[in-house]
């Protein structure tokens, strides 16, 4: 795999589920071949079942959620890298659909001077 295509696969993975994978995409979809050509797998059910196994031991499959805490939130970095980067994720789909993002700043602002802050920081990206 190079590294665009198992990133598309993670993707496509995270946001459409187990089922949406083609195993062995181009070849005989009935067996699975080890290294010396003898079959492991028989049917493309049995396939998908020991991906999503897999998927789930290395935790790229959790129905859990997230809770992103932003340390500094109404500081520069924040501004710039943070919260742009969290709305990509978003944006992308790529942050469970129990995610949190709670901030804790020194200064004392409201929630909407915090918004109109990062406003155009969001914009850009």
């Amino acid at each position: 795999w190079t590294e665009d295509s198992e990133k598309k696969s993670i993707k496509k993975v995270l946001t459409k589920g187990i089922n949406s994978i083609v195993v062995n995409e181009g070849e005989n979809e009935d067996t699975a071949a080890n290294g010396d050509g003898t079959s492991f797998l028989s049917s493309a059910e049995e396939k998908k079942l020991a991906l999503s196994s897999i998927l789930h031991e290395e935790g790229w499959l959790k129905e859990s959620g997230l809770t992103v805490i932003v340390i500094g939130a109404s500081g520069d970095l924040a501004k710039k890298k943070t919260y742009p980067s969290l709305l990509r994720l978003f944006s992308d789909n790529l942050l469970p659909k129990h995610t949190n993002i709670w901030g804790y700043a020194r200064s004392a602002i409201q929630h909407d001077d915090l918004r109109n802050r990062i406003r155009p920081y969001l914009e850009k990206s």
